[in-house]
Parts: structure tokens; C-alpha cells; sequence
């Protein structure tokens, strides 16, 4: 195999490989999860009726 002589070849396929990796990082932008971003996640289950929001933030609060 002759690599010297198809470096035009490799350096350009190459190239094209990065160019396409740095627009879909630009176009896409990273999306962090939770495991990322830092914070907590809590997920609650719940039968019946639903609460709404503030009755669930206020039962948090009253927890700590």
C-alpha cells in the first residue's frame, strides 16, 4: 500500500471528517443531561387525582 503517494487523498478525507464533525457541533449544540448540568432530579409517582404544582412545590418545602 502506498500511503505516501495518496497522502493528498487521506489528508483530505481527513479534513472533510473534521469539517463535518465541527458543523454538527455548531448546527446540534451539545444537550447536557442532568449527569452534566449538576442539580437533582426527583420523580414522583402519584395515583388519583393530580396535584398541581404548588401543592407539590409546597409539599417539598415543608420536607427540606
Amino acid at each position: 500500500m502506498r500511503i505516501i503517494q495518496k497522502r493528498r487523498v487521506y489528508l483530505s478525507l481527513s479534513a472533510a471528517f473534521v469539517m463535518a464533525a465541527l458543523a454538527a457541533i455548531l448546527l446540534y449544540r451539545f444537550h447536557f443531561g442532568i449527569d452534566f448540568t449538576g442539580g437533582s432530579l426527583l420523580e414522583v409517582s402519584y395515583s388519583g387525582v393530580r396535584p398541581t404544582p404548588e401543592a407539590m412545590r409546597r409539599v417539598v418545602e415543608e420536607a427540606g
